[in-house]
């Protein structure tokens, strides 16, 4: 099988065909792998703008801030920090509200990992947006490939992928960006799976959002390492003793098969990213469509509702433990929550997973009378899937019943958002974290062609304005 984009043939180890990708691949993609990388590039820029105050991303902060100053920019501080730790604090704002960015099928918060990593090391060369650009779909390409490789076994055997696969990804982004060459990009995809960890039981917690922090921070420190001569395993993606043989149900092949794809459709063109438009976990978001739809269509009112039950495939029980949360991390994961938000306040962002409206006592009420029930749905690596419908119906207090449901919900492939509901989508964040006028320069900046604007034009505008 050959190699994508007219290279060598696939060599002895994915780890070697990868790195000749990512360091020789031209930049042979279109309008819509462009377009798709500006606004996840903007989406994610407007959940760290946001996600900086939140008490995970404060404690990220907290932690290494004291290690010593850096080039590297935080979003929303006056200091710099040395590039891992400002690639781990930036992806755990990124993702402190689970309201950033995801793919199928690797089933990793793709941006809030990636572009953390490339904003971190992009004082080390000079860069235009376009190269930024590039760091991201090479990057994106890479977590897609290895996710069809090793999806869904990986993620269900409870590994996160977005700490995982996300370290190795990150590991590509970065190389990319900083023009490694083949045996330095192998060496730091290899050193990146030995920093690949993090469980799906942390869901739910303030650690789960640090999980792309550790992705990110990984790939920066990974490629540095590479740089500065340090070598590595090359069987360490594929071999007998490897991240496939010990996280996954897969044999050698299935890399084959992934990697003969690489550009030949870029995986962001095929695929596409999950815009999210709602704040929580995307196992949640057909049910709040769902019941969103419910209420706007019916007018429903949330105090005479007697029941809901929500049905949804099985195996969202395990991934969506919370009933009535207590916490913010906790109603991110909770399928009860969610319907409840969504039938008493008619629309689910960011207010609705405040501290005053998860302890509201009308909505823990409703939230207490939702009973789940599951349907058996043979999962692979795609979460939603045309015809395999969530449904949410109430019965009001009356005895009248309603009932709606949702396959795909929008902002997800191939319902993608569009321009005017992402840029919508950034400015509610960005707004909550920047003077607005500081946002909308960083909307229109982006807006602009990619080579005429720098990495340090964007993060210079993600800092608080000198006095």
């Amino acid at each position: 099988m050959a190699l994508a984009l007219d290279a060598e043939p696939i060599g002895q180890t994915a780890i070697r065909t990868l790195a000749a990708f990512i360091a020789n691949a031209p930049r042979r993609y279109g309008p819509v792998a462009r377009e798709r990388s500006r606004f996840a590039i903007l989406d994610t820029v407007g959940c760290m703008i946001f996600g900086q105050s939140s008490p995970e991303a404060q404690a990220a902060f907290a932690s290494v801030s004291g290690w010593g100053t850096g080039p590297a920019m935080v979003v929303g501080k006056d200091v710099g920090l040395p590039p891992p730790w400002a690639a781990f604090v930036n992806a755990t704002a990124a993702h402190a509200l689970d309201y950033d960015d995801w793919d199928d099928p690797s089933l990793v918060h793709t941006s809030a990992v990636l572009l953390p990593a490339i904003l971190a090391v992009a004082t080390e060369r000079e860069a235009d947006g376009a190269d930024v650009l590039d760091a991201h779909i090479v990057g994106v390409e890479t977590l897609l490939r290895i996710g069809e490789a090793v999806n869904p076994s990986h993620y269900w055997n409870g590994w996160h992928a977005t700490s995982t696969i996300g370290a190795i990804g990150a590991a590509a982004a970065v190389s990319r960006m900083l023009a490694l060459d083949e045996d330095q990009t192998a060496n730091a995809l290899s050193i990146a799976t030995s920093m690949a960890g993090g469980y799906v039981s942390q869901f739910g917690t303030m650690t789960k959002p640090m999980h792309a922090g550790f992705a990110a921070k990984a790939g920066v420190f990974a490629a540095a390492l590479a740089k500065a001569g340090t070598s590595a395993q090359e069987a360490a993606l594929d071999g007998p003793v490897s991240f496939r043989s010990t996280t996954a149900n897969v044999d050698q092949e299935a890399f084959f098969t992934a990697f003969g794809k690489l550009g030949t459709p870029w995986a962001i063109e095929e695929y596409g990213m999950h815009i999210k438009l709602y704040p929580s976990c995307g196992g949640t978001h057909r049910v709040i469509e769902a019941a969103l739809m419910l209420r706007k269509d019916n007018q429903i009112d949330p105090s005479r509702i007697r029941d809901i039950e929500v049905n949804v495939p099985e195996f969202l029980i395990e991934l969506l433990p919370y009933k009535v949360p207590n916490t913010r991390p906790e109603a991110l994961f909770s399928l009860p929550y969610c319907a409840a938000a969504a039938l008493m306040w008619g629309k689910v962002g960011i207010d609705e997973f405040s501290d005053d409206a998860i302890n509201d006592g009308t909505v823990r009420a409703i939230s207490a009378r939702v009973r789940l029930t599951t349907r058996a749905f043979n999962y692979q690596t795609h979460l939603f899937v045309k015809g395999n419908f969530d449904v949410v119906t109430v019965t009001t207090e009356d005895g009248r019943t309603f009932s709606a449901s949702i396959d795909i919900p929008y902002g997800a492939p191939p319902r993608f958002a569009d321009q005017e509901t992402v840029e919508r989508k950034f400015m509610d964040c960005a707004r909550r974290g920047l003077p607005e006028d500081q946002a909308t320069q960083i909307m229109e900046l982006l807006r602009a062609p990619a080579a005429q604007w720098a990495p340090s034009d964007l993060c210079n505008r993600m800092t608080p304005l000198q006095s």
